[in-house]
């Protein structure tokens, strides 16, 4: 039985190794990282801009618009 475990984890780790090289080798280094596609994109920074320029009124006061 245990032929048949280190079978099945040399199985995976070839696969992992075919699908993803850049993730299976920072695993091998022992400093994994999440894949790219779960990093959140810059756009939340931009959204937080867009609110701060919001919430400050900058908008208005750049385009010449008085509030009454």
């Amino acid at each position: 039985m245990p032929g048949s475990d280190d079978h099945r984890l040399t199985e995976i780790e070839h696969h992992l190794h075919r699908d993803d090289p850049r993730f299976a080798e920072a695993l091998d280094a022992g400093l994994p990282r999440r894949p790219r596609e779960y990093h959140p994109p810059r756009v939340w920074l931009l959204l937080a801009v867009a609110l701060a320029v919001l919430g400050t009124g900058a908008t208005p006061a750049a385009a010449g618009h008085t509030w009454r």
